[in-house]
């Protein structure tokens, strides 16, 4: 493949902020006291002209539904993941929410989720795994990508999947909290992604995949300011 590491592929699109002593810096995630009350007065998919029309950010809307909007206003029509369109298109990129309130839980649904890709050799090619109230916190969620990596070990499957991870507050590391370049991984809600390797083995030999990372970081910070907020609405 060219002599492109896969692991340092992946992590290019999800650089953690990792500070050396967390309790020296300011918690950058919210925890909001309403966020058992997601699931009330939610706006359904057919209250909207189509897919990718935007919501206002006082809207509440299902979160399989908004995840989609991100996919196809950010990362798609930005072309934050030029190899993310055909397989979405197709409709093997798979959505789950969850709606547990703990990580253990949220854990559980992500290994299930592995399990499952792993016995699916080509329905599915990409699955998104969204905490719809856990881990709202980015310190915690960071912290908690620890366990989740662990679930490739156990399973012997470090070669066969990768995992990437957004956040609402995520933040690269060495950066300020409002820079516009932690954009390129911040999602509606904390995602897990499980990717096939080979799948991203394939994108690298078609394009110069490592480039990507910084160049969409470059790519949001051109945005003017109303464009950034207008499509990362669910930001706060």
């Amino acid at each position: 493949m060219n002599g492109v590491n896969i692991k340092q592929l992946i992590r290019g699109f999800g650089k953690i902020y990792r500070p050396e002593n967390k309790h020296r810096n300011k918690p950058l995630g919210k925890r909001e006291s309403e966020a058992n009350n997601r699931q009330k007065n939610l706006i359904e998919p057919d209250d909207l002209t189509r897919p990718g029309d935007l919501v206002s950010s006082g809207d509440l809307i299902k979160p399989d539904y908004l995840i989609k909007q991100w996919i196809e206003r950010c990362v798609i029509d930005l072309s934050l993941c030029p190899f993310a369109s055909a397989p979405y298109r197709a409709g093997k990129v798979r959505i789950v929410t969850c709606a547990t309130d703990s990580a253990e839980g949220f854990l559980a649904d992500i290994k299930a989720e592995l399990d499952q890709l792993a016995g699916n050799s080509s329905e599915i090619e990409t699955t998104l795994i969204a905490a719809e109230i856990a881990l709202t916190d980015f310190l915690d969620f960071n912290e908690f990508l620890t366990s989740v990596e662990a679930l490739l070990q156990v399973d012997n499957l470090e070669e066969d999947f990768q995992m990437a991870s957004f956040h609402p507050h995520y933040r690269f590391a060495g950066v300020d909290e409002d820079d516009a370049g932690n954009y390129t991984n911040r999602a509606p809600y904390p995602i897990v992604q499980w990717l096939r390797t080979d799948t991203v083995a394939r994108a690298a030999a078609a394009t110069d995949t490592l480039a990507i990372p910084d160049a969409n970081i470059v790519k949001l910070k051109n945005l003017e300011s109303e464009k950034l907020r207008a499509l990362f609405q669910w930001v706060k």
